[in-house]
């Protein structure tokens, strides 16, 4: 009987134990949360550090060699030379020297004589113009054109005149225009006509170039 009794409370005890647990439990769960959490903490700050202390353990150690700066030595004092002695100069004999024979059979040196001077060229005598203002020439003035003198027409003309070694008049242009071609045509034949002192160079009568002015006024 007292078995029995044993074995029917045995279940009961051990439901109230189990409420009992379960009741602390929720009665302490925020507690319980709290340590697990922190737990996790403190493990995963180890793990960090280990961590790190391995990272730290193995890095490379670098190493720098630093070169000696060289020092510039003093220069070294050349040796200095020895005072070499002094020499005293020593008297030497003059040697009497023998005149040099002379080969009576020697050719005798020969002279060069300068070329002759050549001859300088002679200077050309200046040149001397044709004339034609001579008396004896007998050269008339051009007439007056007709028609220029009912327009009242004045001025004056140069000719350009080229004389032969005989004194004719070769050529005759007009070398400045008097504005009008009346007179210019006037001057132009008259002086053609005329006779010339031919041009000289020294005594020689030479062609040449000369300029003849014709002056054509109404008042004279």
């Amino acid at each position: 009987m007292s078995d029995e009794l044993t074995l029917t409370r045995w279940p009961g005890e051990r439901r109230q134990a189990a409420a009992d647990a379960g009741g602390f439990l929720q009665r302490h769960s925020g507690l319980l949360i709290t340590l697990a959490l922190h737990g996790g903490l403190v493990w995963g700050l180890l793990q960090f550090e280990g961590v790190r202390q391995t990272l730290s353990e193995a890095a490379p150690l670098m190493v720098s060699l630093i070169t000696p700066q060289k020092v510039d030595e003093a220069p070294k004092p050349l040796p200095q030379a020895a005072p070499q002695p002094v020499r005293q100069p020593v008297a030497t004999p003059l040697l009497a020297t023998t005149a040099p024979t002379t080969n009576a059979n020697a050719p005798a040196p020969t002279v060069s004589t300068p070329a002759p001077a050549e001859p300088v060229a002679a200077v050309e005598a200046p040149l001397e113009p044709p004339r034609f203002s001579a008396a004896y020439l007998h050269n008339p003035p051009p007439p007056y054109p007709g028609a220029s003198k009912r327009f009242r027409e004045e001025g004056s003309v140069q000719l350009r005149v080229f004389v032969n070694e005989s004194g004719a008049a070769t050529t005759v242009e007009i070398f400045r225009s008097s504005g009008f071609p009346r007179l210019d045509q006037a001057a132009q034949t008259a002086v053609a006509a005329w006779r010339f002192t031919p041009a000289k160079r020294g005594d020689l009568r030479v062609a040449a170039w000369v300029i003849v002015p014709i002056t054509f006024n109404l008042e004279n």
